[in-house]
């Protein structure tokens, strides 16, 4: 699926899939609104989009906007805004129904990992406070009574794991010291920083 507008007599396309066709068309009234106020945007154009940086590329006579290739090292830009589209719909329903006051996760953020996450059935994701430049605070690790004292960790990139564990990206817009947890790929509840519950989703649909 593509969304798309006019702007300077070109086609400016955002290609994404059907069910984020709303998000894309606003996305691109956005980038419609900084085109009028100047300066003009043009192929090479970067955005900041909260998440990530998209750019504007030229093929042939159409523009596309690209965001960057997060499966690899995210220097390089690809004609999709699907993941990025994803990640930031995600995480405003979860600002949304945790009213919290949304603190930004970068793609290019590291997030930590204790390796025993990634096939445990139910897992905590927390952010830790950091003033480390680029570390963004968050730790997934299994939930169980006992954290393990010295645990076989990983790091990769949030933009990374968008893209190997997308469902666990959808939180990475809560503040330090809030916790989450997960059945599979499945949020179930969300604790703030006082440790009260401020969202359970158990009996309703995922989110």
């Amino acid at each position: 699926m593509t969304a798309e507008i006019e702007l300077e007599g070109h086609r400016l396309v955002a290609v994404c899939p059907d069910d984020l066709n709303a998000p894309a068309q606003s996305m691109l009234a956005k980038f419609a609104e900084l085109h009028a106020r100047g300066p003009a945007l043009h192929p090479g154009s970067v955005i900041d989009f909260g998440w990530a940086p998209l750019r504007i590329e030229a093929m042939g006579d159409v523009w596309f906007v690209g965001e960057p290739d997060f499966a690899h090292d995210g220097q390089n830009f690809v004609p999709s805004v699907a993941v990025t589209l994803r990640v930031l719909n995600e995480q405003g329903r979860v600002i949304q129904l945790a009213r919290a006051q949304p603190h930004a996760t970068r793609y290019d953020e590291t997030v930590r990992i204790d390796k025993r996450a990634w096939d445990a059935p139910r897992v905590m994701v927390t952010r830790l406070p950091t003033k480390t430049p680029k570390d963004s605070g968050w730790y997934i690790m299994p939930d169980e009574t006992e954290a393990s004292p010295h645990p076989d960790e990983q790091s990769m990139t949030a933009g990374k794991l968008a893209t190997v564990r997308p469902a666990w990206t959808k939180v990475f817009a809560l503040p330090a010291k809030y916790l989450t947890i997960f059945e599979g790929d499945r949020l179930l509840e969300v604790y703030d920083e006082e440790s009260r519950q401020v969202g359970s989703f158990r009996e309703g649909g995922d989110v």
